[in-house]
């Protein structure tokens, strides 16, 4: 098949969107032709770093507007993303009069709000995965970290309410052959039927990637947190809930990244009298945060908001058993054979559970390893790449049937 797919965000050496989007490419690419469309900003990054991936890209900025395609304010860069969605439009429509693309793909972004126009070039049209529905629960809202990000969090909501029933909206959904969402969250809130959307998470692990480990039983147990040290992490939940951890000497928590909170969560541990258990590592390259996945025994995941969790994953693919809050993609991501997951009732009930769920882990060898085994398991039935782009394939496929059938 003939693949128009587009990826404004798109680099073989980043993480976050830029990987989704070329890891789809790279994947897709495997069992069609692939054009994709991104921002002439990923051009250096893409053509210096390609491995023989047959992929035919189309670099494209609006003119006198290049400038901004590397500019870190978000509100900047996402209204240039809306006016670069209208102007992609108008280029590809001789492109696509000339190649007759079988299947156009919406890639990235992969928020919701802003799923471009291409369906308006008359072939099959996917769109997805998709997410941004996420809200922080009521309940937790405390851990927002002042007024300022409380206000920022119901201005997102509004956002999100407004543009469920925009126009804009409802022609993509309307005219999308397939939608796939990366969270059931997404699904519910845009309110899609069953036999309209497919639930398949917006990112995945490469097998190469993948370590099988089984770890001996140590004195000290090892927690592994790993992210931006901002609000919607979720990492003083984590601090709340260690001061409540009976046996503290036998835990060392293992903080990986750095944020504009990192000095406040310093401060936080120091004056708790818990320092002693945390050790802040800061940012580490690719292989440093690789063998601390290997050495860990336990990975903590407390993010307030996620579409998915890349680094829940990463967890998974090196063996080990996840503690996290039962909600968003994390829900979808994780069962119960691989890991404990938190209900959210309130915020005194989700402290208290995630205490007890680090000594749960912390006081059973034999339930890490399983855990561990499982999450393992899991990665090599649902999230490697190779198998989402055969299910990729096979929603590309009946899509075009689909039309055959409506013509």
């Amino acid at each position: 098949m003939k693949v128009l797919m587009s990826a404004f965000a798109c680099s073989p050496i980043r993480g976050s969107e830029p990987g989704v989007g070329w890891n789809w490419a790279r994947e897709m690419a495997k069992l069609n032709e692939v054009w994709v469309l991104t921002r002439g900003s990923n051009k250096s990054e893409i053509e210096e770093n390609l491995n023989g991936e047959n992929i035919k890209f189309i670099y494209t900025s609006i003119p006198g507007m290049a400038w901004i395609e590397k500019h870190t304010h978000r509100k900047i860069i996402h209204l240039y993303y809306s006016l670069w969605q209208r102007y992609i439009l108008r280029k590809v429509k001789k492109l696509h009069k000339k190649e007759r693309f079988d299947v156009i793909h919406h890639v990235t972004y992969n928020e919701f709000r802003n799923p471009g126009y291409l369906w308006k070039l008359g072939a099959p049209f996917i769109l997805g995965p998709i997410g941004g529905s996420q809200e922080i629960e009521s309940e937790l809202m405390d851990y927002c970290e002042g007024l300022r990000n409380e206000k920022m969090e119901k201005i997102r909501r509004f956002l999100n309410h407004r543009s469920k029933n925009s126009k804009y909206l409802s022609q993509s959904l309307e005219n999308a052959a397939k939608i796939i969402v990366a969270n059931t969250d997404t699904a519910k809130f845009l309110g899609l039927p069953n036999n309209h959307y497919e639930l398949l998470l917006e990112t995945g692990v490469k097998k190469e990637n993948c370590n099988y480990i089984v770890r001996n039983e140590n004195n000290k147990i090892r927690i592994l947190w790993v992210g931006n040290l901002i609000y919607r992490k979720g990492f003083r939940l984590l601090i709340d809930a260690f001061k409540r951890v009976k046996n503290k000497e036998k835990y060392e928590i293992i903080v990986i990244g750095e944020g504009e909170l990192k000095s406040t969560y310093i401060d936080l541990v120091q004056v708790a009298g818990i320092s002693k258990y945390f050790n802040f590592k800061g940012n580490l390259s690719y292989n440093d945060t690789l063998i601390q996945y290997q050495d860990a025994d336990i990975f903590l995941f407390t993010s307030l908001r996620d579409t998915s969790g890349n680094v829940v994953l990463e967890a998974m693919s090196n063996c080990l058993p996840i503690i996290a809050l039962n909600h968003h993609g994390a829900a979808d991501m994780l069962n119960d054979k691989c890991a404990v997951k938190i209900d959210i009732n309130s915020k005194e009930q989700v402290v208290n559970d995630l205490a007890h769920s680090i000594e749960l882990l912390g006081d059973n060898y034999e339930t890490r390893i399983e855990m561990g085994m499982n999450s393992f398991k899991r990665i090599q039935e649902e999230y490697l790449w190779e198998n989402k782009g055969m299910r990729m394939q096979q929603i590309y496929k009946d899509s075009m049937g689909k039309l055959l059938n409506e013509e």
